[in-house]
């Protein structure tokens, strides 16, 4: 399990590489539980789409000004400006597969299967009125202690802090003579 939550770690700071945000992404998913796969910004905003038949319908539909180098060459100033038809172009500025997607869904089928949720991600330990910590979803539990994990995201972190306990790292200097 900390291998599969290790792994995710990686896949979550791929996406937030990407300028992505993993809450807003995780949110789109689909009743089935699938994430998008293809990422397009039109003037600065994001869409996120399924499969490439609905990212080509969505491309189709739109009158987009495609932003490289090869068709800046290809296209003229005036076409720049409009398509002709008085209608204002738009500039696509990314269309990108999310190859990660694949890993982090079969990720997340693996994570099922020993009890964490991706829809637990985000969980956060709240309070009552008092101020008292109520329990939370999980649990990490050894000899000495048990720790409370509210969310998935923080299980990885919370393991890797219960097995630093009782360590010290010493460094020694010139052993020899």
């Amino acid at each position: 399990m900390v291998e599969l939550l290790a792994k995710l770690e990686e896949l979550v700071k791929v996406i937030q590489r990407r300028g992505i945000d993993f809450a807003d992404f995780l949110a789109k998913r689909d009743s089935a539980g699938r994430l998008p796969i293809y990422w397009i910004v039109v003037d600065g905003e994001d869409h996120f789409k399924m499969d490439a038949a609905e990212r080509d319908e969505f491309l189709r539909e739109q009158n987009l000004l495609v932003e490289d180098e090869e068709m800046a060459k290809v296209q003229s100033e005036d076409k720049k400006s409009g398509n002709g038809n008085g209608e204002e172009m738009r500039r696509l500025q990314k269309n990108q597969e999310l190859h990660e997607v694949k890993e982090l869904e079969r990720l997340f089928a693996q994570l099922e299967q020993h009890g964490l949720s991706i829809d637990d991600y985000f969980l956060t330990q709240e309070e009552s009125v008092t101020g008292e910590k109520l329990l939370t979803k999980y649990a990490l539990v050894n000899e000495q202690q048990t720790v409370d994990v509210a969310g998935v995201g923080q299980v990885l972190p919370q393991i890797l802090g219960m097995g630093k306990t009782g360590m010290e790292i010493k460094r020694f200097k010139g052993l020899g003579r």
